[in-house]
């Protein structure tokens, strides 16, 4: 029989009120949360809340969160958020409400889970953010390596253009201000990059949506006729580039790496419209947030990348022309 455990209504319109106030932005908290005896209920479910069903990166996500529970013999309940703060509080109080023995989040705005957090730990729920940001007394954090994906954006920039003398400049087109995950990605692919005599990152522009970076990409253009690349954090900012540059004329003069290896990319890898990606793994991440959130239930330590902020960092890779095909048997395997 499942336990129901209401979440209090102060709860719910604190969270509310944190949803409407926030940035968007937000760090890696401390994971300072007390150990809590959590509860399995009967039948074993988990819940997952998830950003927006309509993203292609999400929808994998949540494959692998209904992939890992079906290995293991337990029912997932979903809530789509579709890209509302104030959706994702009430979905998440809902799954809470319902009897989930573990809550797996891919928060839209991280500063509204310190509410929803508390009201599962108070429902002996362990949390499991999955992405995005952190911040409350979270059990886990789940997200891709995304610094180790910058610094290999970097490499391919360097070895594409070992051949050129010269230097090479370079455009970012980057996430939201204050997205820690788009912040990692650029930060550790300049750092990569600074005092390398060969390469100039000139031109730092946001992008986020498609629009947004085919706007950012033609000011680029526009600024730097001889712009040589553009590191493009996201799926969005990589189809906006693409455009841009074909609006220009400068298709094959202008290298554009990517990130994420969302299924939108690789025919434009395929075409040559996108040199490469750093590909993430978004199924292998919902099946870990399963696997992690049942070692919590279970009283056992998961194997944290980071142990004092209880992060967990999923690797990824690069994917270009040469390794595509495999790429895709890859996804398709994953997926049967």
């Amino acid at each position: 029989m499942k336990l129901k455990s209401a979440v209090p209504a102060v709860l719910v319109a604190a969270s509310l009120l944190l949803a409407g106030c926030a940035s968007g932005a937000d760090t890696a908290g401390s994971g300072s949360a007390e150990r809590i005896e959590f509860q399995a209920k009967d039948p074993v479910t988990i819940g997952y809340s998830v950003f927006d069903l309509t993203e292609p990166y999400f929808q994998a996500y949540a494959a692998g969160v209904k992939a890992g529970a079906a290995q293991e013999g337990i029912e997932v309940l979903i809530a789509d958020s579709k890209s509302s703060p104030q959706l994702q509080v009430s979905g998440s109080a809902d799954l809470i409400n319902q009897g989930i023995s573990a809550l797996v989040v891919s928060p839209i705005q991280p500063s509204a889970l310190p509410a929803t957090i508390s009201a599962a730990h108070q429902a002996k729920i362990p949390v499991v953010v999955g992405d995005v940001g952190v911040e409350g007394d979270y059990d886990a954090y789940i997200l891709s390596d995304n610094a180790d994906g910058g610094r290999q954006a970097a490499d391919y920039f360097r070895s594409a253009f070992k051949d050129r003398s010269g230097e090479q400049k370079i455009g970012v087109i980057g996430l939201a201000p204050g997205v820690v995950v788009g912040e990692e990605r650029i930060d550790s692919f300049e750092a990569a990059l600074d005092g390398d005599p060969n390469f100039d990152v000139v031109s730092k522009l946001t992008g986020q949506t498609v629009d947004g970076a085919f706007k950012a990409a033609q000011d680029m253009l526009n600024a730097n006729p001889d712009l040589a690349g553009i590191y493009a954090v996201n799926s969005n900012n990589v189809q906006g580039a693409v455009r841009a540059i074909k609006s220009a004329g400068r298709e094959g003069q202008v290298k554009v790496v990517g990130f994420n290896g969302d299924p939108v990319e690789l025919p434009m890898i395929a075409g040559g419209e996108e040199s490469a990606t750093v590909a993430q793994d978004p199924y292998g991440q919902g099946k870990l947030a399963v696997k992690t959130a049942l070692e919590l239930l279970n009283g056992q330590n998961p194997a944290y990348t980071d142990p004092a902020t209880r992060t967990l960092r999923f690797p990824v890779e690069i994917v270009d022309a040469d390794n595509l095909d495999a790429y895709r048997e890859k996804l398709t395997s994953e997926q049967q």
